[in-house]
């Protein structure tokens, strides 16, 4: 369904049919939290390390849930993925949503409604940051 704000009020609780999928975790600086959104019945989710995934799918209803981790005995460590690393697609329709700590010295790059194309950098951090967590020009 799209997003436009005369959609948005038309359409009473539109933002509750749209599909999520969830990933959380920790980083080099506390927790972390990628959330893929979609709109219902015009696209889907795909993450690439979970060829069980099946989003816009009928059989899930407005309101459910469905939890999985990718911790288990085998896998103590869960998924890492590496700076540059593609984690997914979306068919059709999309929205990010970043939810991270960060460090004091952290400074955003992009300001409020901006558009993010792959491989921009979201920040920037002084002092606290790993050669191998920069880019050519110390973006994180």
């Amino acid at each position: 369904m799209s997003v436009n704000p005369g959609v948005a009020r038309w359409i009473k609780e539109l933002f509750c049919h749209n599909e999520r999928v969830v990933l959380s975790g920790e980083w080099t600086h506390g927790f972390f939290s990628l959330t893929a959104v979609g709109a219902t019945n015009v696209g889907s989710i795909r993450i690439y390390f979970d060829r069980e995934l099946h989003t816009n799918s009928p059989r899930y209803s407005k309101g459910s849930f469905n939890d999985f981790s990718y911790i288990s005995n085998n896998n103590k460590d869960g998924v890492t993925m590496r700076k540059g690393e593609h984690l997914g697609e979306f068919n059709l329709g999309s929205t990010i949503v970043l939810l991270f700590e960060a460090p004091k010295d952290f400074t955003f790059n992009i300001s409020a409604g901006q558009k993010i194309r792959f491989g921009e950098a979201l920040g920037t951090m002084r002092g606290t940051v790993t050669d191998a967590e920069k880019d050519s020009e110390g973006n994180v």
